[in-house]
């Protein structure tokens, strides 16, 4: 009962598993004295008054020491990690912020948090995938932010002016490529990957597999919304943390627009985890801000269940970022996208190639993550693939690889 009562679901086995250990011992020692005592005194008698009276003085023994000191806990014991692992459902880093967004006290949080009853958990789940727990998990990323320290946020721009003056563009490529920012590539990549505006050509396969579960409509306001709000913070991270590449046409009109984006990161640059921004970390929080509009992606009412189902099969079956830690330091490539007007003009490739001649310099292999469509397309680039798993939902199918070029000495 203790080790259901007061352990979190991830560690009821090691809970129980302890106390079987513990009073298994005792027991084992006890049985080994009643037997000796048997053997001893020939009787079964006195080993049974014995283990009595010992048995009853010490559970007298017990109630007045627990009615003295009140050991009992009011809620589970929290560990650090635990904290974290529950704080980060609700896209924050502490109980008291996740409380906030779940709007209930801590001490409910945590019981509910505690609970292995699948209504309890349920319960849990659609808290933090609310309209309201959207709203506040944006309030908190701002409040979060506007708490840096002065000298986090220099470090920040420190970080960021030194990765650009580092990386120039090449010789290769300075007539067509610039760096970016997220505010010129948001519309090339949030287009080129949704393939909303009536352009035509393709867009990122795994990103369909997703969002038609909301609507098969790209062009459905809603979608595009709810696709913005999961990309935007990730280029607003890339272009702070990493570097965002772009290639740059004039049209007709002589108006300059982003035919192509990349967002990459140098080696060391990514997220403890190995992911580009932790869930729940100051990265998150800080794209967030920025970005300036909740979460709407994670709000099941917008969405609905399939959406939620698909996205989080996403996350957990790819382990995308425990796969990149494990990896080490590399070149890694978050997102690449070419607006649907200029598919098909070796725009990406070029993007690729930059990249590439960055790695080289620094003498570590690119990696980056794709979907099954696209994997024949990198191979042409000279990448091979690293890893391949394959997602179902409902009979629903994509396929996901992780790919890697490798520096050629």
């Amino acid at each position: 009962r203790y080790a259901v009562l007061f352990s979190y679901p991830n560690r009821v086995g090691v809970v129980t598993g302890a106390l079987i250990f513990v009073f298994g011992t005792l027991s084992l020692v006890l049985i080994l004295l009643v037997s000796l005592i048997i053997v001893i005194t020939k009787s079964y008698l006195l080993p049974v008054r014995i283990v009595s009276t010992i048995g009853m003085m010490a559970w007298a023994a017990y109630v007045v020491y627990i009615k003295r000191e009140e050991r009992f806990p009011a809620s589970p014991t929290l560990l650090p990690e635990d904290e974290i692992e529950i704080a980060k459902n609700f896209g924050v880093s502490t109980i008291e912020d996740a409380a906030y967004v779940a709007n209930m006290s801590p001490d409910a949080l945590l019981k509910l948090s505690a609970s292995t009853k699948v209504a309890d958990l349920r319960r849990l789940s659609d808290i933090a995938l609310s309209g309201g727990a959207c709203e506040r998990i944006l309030h908190v990323a701002r409040r979060n932010s506007s708490r840096m320290s002065s000298e986090d946020v220099q470090r920040r721009r420190s970080s960021q002016i030194s990765i650009q003056e580092e990386f120039p563009v090449p010789d290769f490529a300075w007539d067509k490529v610039r760096k970016g920012s997220f505010e010129s590539s948001f519309d090339c990549i949030t287009t080129a990957f949704n393939g909303h505006g009536g352009f035509g050509g393709s867009n990122e396969p795994s990103v369909d597999w997703m969002f038609s579960a909301m609507t098969n409509d790209r062009d459905d306001p809603i979608r595009v919304e709810a696709f913005g709000s999961f990309l935007g913070p990730m280029l607003v991270v890339s272009e702070t943390y990493g570097m965002i590449l772009e290639v740059v046409v004039n049209d007709e009109s002589g108006r300059t627009n982003v035919a192509a984006s990349c967002a990459c990161y140098p080696p060391g640059t990514l997220d403890s985890d190995g992911s580009t921004m932790k869930a729940g970390g100051d990265r998150y929080h800080f794209g967030l801000a920025t970005y300036g509009l909740a979460p709407t992606f994670t709000n099941k009412e917008i969405t609905g269940e399939a959406f939620v189902q698909r996205l989080a099969a996403f996350k957990q079956d790819s382990e995308w970022d425990q796969r990149r830690k494990d990896y080490g330091e590399m070149w890694y490539i978050g997102l690449l996208g070419t607006h649907p007007k200029y598919q098909g003009s070796g725009y990406g490739r070029l993007l690729l190639d930059v990249v590439s001649n960055y790695a080289q310099e620094t003498k570590h292999d690119c990696y980056l993550e794709c979907s099954g469509p696209n994997i024949a397309f990198y191979k042409r680039c000279g990448y091979d693939v690293l890893w391949k798993n394959e997602i179902t939902i409902h009979g629903d199918s994509i396929v996901l690889a992780g790919m890697v070029k490798k520096y050629q000495a």
